[in-house]
């Protein structure tokens, strides 16, 4: 719903006045504000005045949020101009031209949309990620899948079976279990040192 406040007769040309209600249409009431506040500009405390008076106007009058008014726009009319004038040099007369502007500043409350929560991510839900294969494993599953490919569909359906992949597990272990074996530690140099110390004692005898 928009919200508007008029200032009528100000002693500001439009011009001027137009160039700072330029700066802040489209802000927030207060960011605007803000801005108004800091513009080295004589039509800036103005138009601070009026954008402020349309946002107690919405807030007291029809109850709206003033954290979500936004300035939608500031209309400046020209007013009466004020002749005034001096006397110059040779009796001429020099024109004085005070202007005036009406100030009209609009604002409207702007819906925010709700944040969304964030989901919570369940570590019974979530899914294990599957390990990195062995260069043997990957092997043997290649040379699986070629024969299951080679012998068709049926040979596909064998080889999901529970008892296809029991086995196909048995004999990875049964795989690990030889590569931990052929693994010895070999005792030649404590051999060695026994021979020569009977030889020593043959010698000395």
């Amino acid at each position: 719903m928009e919200v508007e406040a008029k200032a009528r007769y100000m002693r500001i040309p439009p011009r001027k006045a137009r160039l700072v209600a330029a700066t802040v249409i489209g802000l927030p009431v207060k960011e605007a504000l803000t801005v108004l506040d800091f513009t080295p500009r004589a039509a800036a405390k103005e138009v601070g005045k009026v954008v402020k008076s349309a946002a107690a106007n919405a807030s007291n009058n029809f109850s709206q949020d003033e954290d979500a008014l936004v300035v939608k726009r500031i209309v400046v009319n020209e007013g009466p101009t004020l002749k005034r004038g001096r006397a110059r040099a040779r009796g001429m007369y020099f024109s004085i031209f005070k202007r005036t502007c009406h100030i009209t500043a609009v604002v409207e409350a702007i819906d925010q949309e709700p944040r969304r929560r964030a989901r919570r991510v369940d570590a019974a839900t979530t899914e294990a990620r599957p390990r990195p294969k062995t260069a043997k494993a990957s092997k043997a599953a290649e040379d699986l899948e070629a024969d299951v490919a080679a012998e068709g569909p049926e040979a596909e359906a064998a080889a999901e079976s529970p008892e296809v992949e029991a086995a196909a597990e048995e004999g990875r272990a049964a795989e690990a279990e030889s590569d931990a074996a052929e693994v010895v530690p070999t005792d030649q140099p404590a051999a060695e040192t026994t021979d020569q110390s009977q030889e020593n004692e043959k010698g000395k005898a």
